[in-house]
């Protein structure tokens, strides 16, 4: 059997005014992607494409064997060795949000051939109180003991992760002195469907209302939620 991916590096990205999408896209898809796959402890790679015009319009997500696999001299070398390609595209980019965690729990997911999601929703959680405090402490336990449970009943659900920052970055040479300087929320969730429209069924309405959700998110500082579309899913 095949080990969990303890760690995730997600990327929000979006191009700005200086970028086209079709240049974005090139470089990513050709080289940008293809590159971190020959990186030992990448294990997977995911892009995704905003469902609604947001932003950022862009995400993508690598599963690692670790947290600490975007540490080695191997994926230092990806930077330290870039394109003069990827250089003016980073520069002109307005946001490039790298983010690595670290897994906290998994659920579903058994039915490998129904994986990844043709859509997933992403929940970033920021809390008012900090690490080790009743309140989140009392969000972790919400998270595993009800809202996952009902959240995997909402029709073509097909599996939740959750996560914890470890890190992060803003490399994007367009974005703003805020933006770099602003730490991301500490919890993120991914939810994968095989459908859309998932946020508009009775049974998500149900999860996101109960006494319990309506109490923890009194206690949320952050909540930032994203829905996006499978755009391509690199192999090995």
């Amino acid at each position: 059997m095949t080990e969990e991916p303890q760690g995730l590096l997600l990327v929000f990205g979006e191009c700005g005014p200086k970028v086209t999408e079709e240049e974005f896209s090139d470089w990513y898809d050709n080289e940008l992607a293809p590159a971190r796959l020959t990186v030992p402890g990448f294990i997977s790679a995911l892009r995704y494409k905003a469902v609604r015009t947001a932003v950022p319009n862009w995400l993508a997500m690598y599963d690692t064997t670790d947290p600490s696999t975007v540490q080695t001299e191997a994926y230092k070398a990806l930077r330290t060795n870039a394109s003069d390609n990827e250089a003016s595209v980073v520069s002109r980019s307005e946001m490039l949000d790298l983010r690595v965690y670290k897994r906290l729990s998994t659920w579903g997911g058994t039915d490998v051939t129904q994986l990844p999601g043709k859509y997933v929703l992403t929940v970033c959680i920021g809390l008012h109180e900090g690490e080790g405090s009743e309140i989140d402490a009392e969000f972790n336990k919400w998270y595993e003991e009800e809202h996952m449970e009902l959240i995997s009943r909402v029709p073509g659900w097909k599996r939740g992760r959750r996560y914890k920052l470890v890190d992060w970055t803003e490399l994007g040479g367009g974005a703003s002195k805020e933006a770099k300087e602003r730490e991301p929320a500490r919890y993120l969730a991914v939810h994968e469907w095989d459908r859309d429209g998932f946020m508009d069924t009775a049974e998500f309405a149900f999860a996101s209302s109960t006494p319990w959700t309506t109490k923890i998110r009194k206690s949320m500082a952050i909540r930032e939620v994203g829905s996006f579309k499978l755009y391509k899913d690199f192999k090995k």
